[in-house]
């Protein structure tokens, strides 16, 4: 019994279709491991389990997207995962779900997926680097990687947790994207500062003028209207809703 057990293990591994996925930050198609049911489950279940979180659109978001990093993790080569970039989640998303169907109705409307990948591989890139500097400030920024990505995310999911009626939700949003994007700071003529993904470094960030912060502001507003791309239905200014509705089937 067992050894027809482990056969039929072996053929299920050996029998699996890996999906292709274009990324914007390597400007290339990359290959990644089907989704399992087991990982579909995943998804479905990173609807809020705190109540008061429930109706938190930007937890949600946050913890569907940390689970999705973890998933793109677990399917693709860990050289190639170090490299993939918060722009890349939207696609591997959406060719996920393709591979599930390539139509996906929203609002009474069918919304073609393979139209969406097609249109995706022929948007402009961005600069995914810069170096700004204001008031004396050099502030080195980037897109965040999927796995920074996960860092901040998780301690932000903990803080909103801990902390589910917090009325500063917006500003610590802020603070945590600006986390995310600096990678190191220095001021005049001194050492050049490292920002590691923890709360010590949120803190030295907190004490910069706002108005000082307002260019690194300004290019991860930028990022997020890129990744915004990646989402937007063909000829429409409508929206792909990548939440966990997207793989209930």
């Amino acid at each position: 019994m067992d050894d027809n057990f482990n056969s039929l293990l072996k053929q299920i591994e050996s029998n699996k279709i890996n999906v292709l996925a274009y990324s914007p930050t390597q400007q290339t198609d990359i290959e990644l491991k089907s989704l399992t049911v087991d990982q579909q489950s995943v998804i479905l279940d990173t609807i809020s389990d705190i109540t008061i979180l429930q109706s938190n659109p930007i937890y949600l978001i946050i913890k569907f997207n940390t689970g999705f990093n973890n998933i793109i993790k677990q399917n693709i080569n860990n050289e190639i995962f170090e490299k993939m970039t918060s722009v890349d989640r939207a696609n591997i998303i959406i060719s996920f779900r393709k591979e599930i169907s390539n139509e996906v109705e929203q609002d009474g409307e069918i919304i073609d997926l393979s139209k969406i990948l097609e249109r995706n591989k022929t948007i402009k890139v961005i600069d995914f680097n810069e170096t700004i500097v204001k008031d004396n400030f050099t502030f080195k920024v980037s897109v965040p990687t999927l796995a920074v990505d996960t860092i901040v995310n998780k301690i932000l999911s903990k803080k909103l947790k801990d902390n589910p009626s917090s009325s500063n939700l917006i500003s610590d949003i802020y603070l945590y994207e600006i986390l995310k994007f600096v990678d190191s700071i220095q001021f005049e003529d001194g050492e050049e500062v490292t920002i590691k993904k923890d709360f010590k470094n949120l803190q030295l960030i907190k004490k910069i003028n706002l108005s000082t912060l307002s260019p690194v502001i300004k290019f991860i507003e930028k990022v997020r209207d890129y990744e915004e791309e990646f989402i937007t239905v063909p000829s429409s200014q409508e929206k792909l809703l990548l939440t966990p509705d997207l793989f209930v089937i």
